[in-house]
């Protein structure tokens, strides 16, 4: 890792759009082997639960991706970097802080009290209160009118078609091209094309005299090369405070992802002992757990394969054909919060654009 500065950039293909590199690839040809193995693929699996060597870097790392390409190395990259920080910094007081230290800021994980479920919950009473109407339907179908768009489904009283000036289509990526087909064959094509992969989260709630680690941490991520089956570790109730009673202590256990795709699929009990076999090797938890609890998420995490930036690009050129149409969500451009609500702030800006909407109602 030392003799990154001295690696040489990559050469790059003369069409832009083809400016791309697998995770591993890159990883392995500026840190070496063993330092992929050992950090970089546990925290792909850990982040984006993916195959890295198809994971693409202009999408999941577009930073490091741009230190190679503007400074020649991630050393030379993260100099600049900090040295603009710095001239920032002495420009704006406001700005100095600890932004600049190394290591974990545990203050950087946030959650909200009573679950992310709140979140939606809240915004949905929030519309109410300014006259949002809901309906609550399963979408079939998706076509443009003269003047505007027609949307089919059907709903607990039978089938259900709604007339739009503008329609987000804030769907996973398989299920916004199985609406869009009609309209849009090739649209759909690209939608299609974006695969997907499924985990299971297991939470195991143990004595905390039952657990030998300390857990002085978010938590761990753990290399494949272990011949461990868990991707990741979170101690939740390290993490945030009041997840767990006095003296105990709460693991949740990431399993499955792109490389391990059969365990989503395994029966609760076979789930949780695979689980309970995982944190007994790897922290020490010993004994049955007070409290299992099982999510599943079959096909939940979009993966951003090598090209998937230019794909991205050309479904924008497709959804530019038609006005009032915009997608969102996390198959595009960021699979964490931030990035999703980012993508949904400019689907709903674009459809305001397009379909000449009153700009007040967009917050």
């Amino acid at each position: 890792m030392l003799a990154e500065r001295f690696v040489p950039r990559r050469s790059r293909p003369h069409d832009a759009a083809d400016d791309d590199e697998s995770l591993e690839s890159f990883a392995v040809r500026r840190l070496g082997r063993e330092a992929f193995e050992n950090l970089v693929q546990p925290l792909a699996a850990g982040i984006w639960t993916a195959d890295p060597a198809r994971l693409g870097m202009a999408a999941a790392c577009p930073e490091f991706f741009a230190m190679e390409r503007d400074a020649g190395s991630l050393w030379a990259g993260e100099r600049a970097r900090l040295a603009a920080r710095a001239t920032a910094d002495a420009g704006d007081p406001s700005r100095r802080g600890d932004h600049g230290t190394a290591g974990a800021r545990y203050g950087q994980f946030l959650t909200l009290v009573d679950g992310m479920e709140s979140l939606p919950v809240g915004l949905a009473a929030l519309l109410r209160a300014r006259g949002v109407t809901f309906v609550t339907a399963r979408a079939t179908s998706l076509a443009r009118r003269t003047t505007h768009w027609r949307v089919e489904g059907s709903g607990d009283d039978g089938p259900v078609i709604h007339e739009a000036d503008a329609v987000v289509v804030a769907l996973p990526s398989a299920a916004a091209a199985t609406l869009v087909r009609g309209e849009d064959p090739a649209l759909a094509a690209e939608l299609a094309a974006i695969e997907y992969a499924g985990s299971a989260i297991v939470s195991l709630g143990f004595a905390r005299g039952d657990v030998v680690h300390p857990l002085d941490a978010a938590g761990m991520v753990v290399p494949r090369r272990e011949g461990r089956r868990a991707l990741a570790l979170s101690f939740s109730s390290s993490k945030f405070p009041a997840r767990a009673p006095a003296a105990a202590v709460l693991v949740r256990v990431f399993l499955g992802g792109a490389l391990d795709p059969e365990v989503v699929h395994l029966e609760e009990a076979p789930l949780v002992d695979l689980a309970r076999r995982e944190v007994e090797v790897l922290i020490g938890a010993r004994g049955r757990p007070r409290l299992t609890h099982v999510e599943r998420w079959h096909g939940a995490m979009p993966q951003y394969h090598v090209g998937h930036v230019a794909r991205v690009g050309r479904l924008s050129a497709a959804v530019g054909r038609h006005p009032g149409l915009a997608l969102a969500g996390a198959a595009y451009e960021g699979v964490g919060i931030p990035q999703v609500i980012a993508s949904g702030r400019r689907a709903a800006e674009r459809v305001v654009s397009s379909a000449a909407l009153p700009r007040s109602g967009v917050r």
